[in-house]
């Protein structure tokens, strides 16, 4: 089980990613709402050394389409290590539904006690 915080009511936790011989802990927000697996900016993508594979239109929660960098990492969630491709943009770094899905997870954010936890399976 991973533990993280609600934080000014934005839940956050850290996951590890990597890349070649770079593992890093990264906190990224759990946004529901998000059905991509991970999104980071990219100034992180450049120190892990991540190689853009393409471009992809995604459609934003505004509701407008952007296009939108892509790559490959590696995500480590609790016990599982999968490669996964990631959007590489400006904003917030996010963990979206597809990520929890691909793991198999629960997410569990509790906003009276402040805490979130992501439950494998």
């Amino acid at each position: 089980m991973l533990k993280g915080s609600v934080i000014k009511n934005i839940p956050w936790i850290d996951i590890m990613v990597a890349w070649d011989t770079i593992v890093k802990v990264q906190s990224v927000i759990v946004d529901t709402g998000f059905t991509g697996k991970l999104w980071l900016t990219p100034p992180l993508a450049s120190e892990l050394g991540l190689n853009i594979v393409g471009v992809t239109l995604v459609k934003m929660a505004d509701g407008k389409t952007s296009p939108i960098s892509i790559a490959n990492i590696f995500v480590t969630l609790e016990k599982s290590l999968k490669l996964v491709p990631v959007f590489v943009s400006e904003g917030a770094p996010l963990l979206g539904m597809g990520l929890l899905s691909e793991f198999g997870c629960r997410a569990i954010i509790d906003c009276p006690s402040q805490s979130v936890e992501i439950i494998e399976k």
